[in-house]
């Protein structure tokens, strides 16, 4: 999240970064997921203190990064704070899918259509949306 790079790709980077620990380390994530007491809808719980302060350290600065993207105009002005828990759940909740799916699409791909959807979203833009203010913040 640190960097010289904009905001867009520094959030770009720690996509990537998951895409390389889920590829090198899947199986492990899978066997930790499944036998540990946590609840697959809230992948926080039941972690230690140190791990729960780091995890809020690290969203944090994901919130300032998405925060100076949003000043920058590089991001739609919203809450930057929401904005970084909906995309820590888009990505906590493709570690979820990839522990209870039994497809075969790859970590990749996965990691690219969280990737694509969080960046583009999921509507087409239209001539109506080029209309559309943003709120100011």
């Amino acid at each position: 999240l640190d960097g010289q790079d904009n905001e867009r790709e520094r959030i770009a980077a720690y996509i990537q970064a998951h895409r390389q620990l889920l590829e090198t380390s899947a199986q492990v994530i899978k066997l930790y997921l499944l036998e540990s007491p946590i609840s697959n809808m809230n992948l926080a719980s039941g972690l230690d203190e140190q791990v729960m302060k780091e995890r809020r350290e690290a969203l944090t600065r994901l919130s300032a990064v998405f925060a100076s993207g949003m000043r920058k105009g590089i991001f739609r002005r919203m809450d930057p704070r929401a904005t970084t828990l909906a995309f820590s759940a888009m990505l906590e909740s493709m570690v979820s899918g990839i522990v209870e799916d039994s497809d075969e699409t790859s970590t990749n791909d996965r990691i690219s259509e969280v990737e694509s959807l969080f960046f583009h979203g999921i509507l087409k833009p239209t001539t109506a949306d080029r209309d559309i203010q943003e709120p100011a913040r």
